[in-house]
């Protein structure tokens, strides 16, 4: 029964009109990863750092818990519901405000700004990532149809292309952090530490003797700022 149902399905796509070009189809994929990486390049960066930037009461680390908390909810009752209503297309786009309104959230860390983002984030994130799959798995049937090759290649080939523009997002953002919070010359004068301090770093260090250990401390607030608002995708 699931055979012929297959056969039937795939009938119905070989006979109906293709909307999209293959260069369309091209176009969109590299839209769509572009679109993640600029997205990612943010949220990933900020949340890497979230344990230094907002360590005052913990609001960074348990902003994360609540993100990946409300994820598994969404997981279970979000996607199908979205995707349903408004198709792939705009379940990105309105996933992709859910990301920009936390990262607006920490301007102003506080408990009752980070709560509720981290919430509309996890909620949002579900169906962002299953439109995303939906998305690409649907094109790639379609391209396949266009050039007589197996959908089961092409969708591999998509999905390969995607995660290897999409895993640079990583880089960008720590290599943008980096810039930002590098030290310089002009501010080394800030930064001393003695040998003493030096036998208890590494694997000897230990978070309960007071040290002069000066980089733990939270970033300028200037920085934090350019941190939020400078990383690519944070408004884009």
């Amino acid at each position: 029964m699931a055979t012929d149902k297959k056969k039937e399905v795939d009938k119905q796509i070989t006979n109906e009109d293709i909307p999209l070009t293959k260069f369309q189809i091209l176009r969109n994929v590299f839209v769509v990863s572009i679109g993640f990486v600029f997205l990612f390049t943010s949220f990933q960066s900020l949340t890497n750092l979230q344990s230094t930037l907002n360590k005052d009461e913990g609001i960074g680390t348990g902003g994360l818990s609540i993100i990946y908390g409300a994820l598994v909810v969404s997981c279970m009752f979000v996607p199908s519901f979205v995707i349903n209503h408004i198709g792939c297309k705009w379940t990105i786009a309105a996933s992709m405000i859910c990301y920009i309104l936390y990262m607006a959230a920490n301007f102003h860390a506080v408990w009752g700004l980070i709560v509720p983002a981290s919430i509309i984030i996890g909620l949002g994130a579900a169906p962002l990532w299953s439109a995303k799959c939906t998305y690409l798995t649907k094109t790639a049937v379609w391209y396949a149809k266009l050039t007589g090759a197996t959908e089961d290649d092409v969708i591999n080939r998509f999905f390969g292309f995607f995660f290897m523009v999409f895993q640079t997002s990583q880089i960008w953002g720590n290599l943008i952090s980096s810039e930002v919070f590098s030290q310089r010359p002009d501010d080394a004068k800030n930064f001393t530490v003695s040998a003493e301090d030096l036998i208890h770093c590494g694997a000897n260090y230990d978070p309960g003797r007071e040290v002069n250990n000066t980089n733990l401390d939270r970033p300028d607030i200037t920085k934090v700022m350019t941190i939020v608002v400078d990383v690519p995708g944070a408004y884009s």
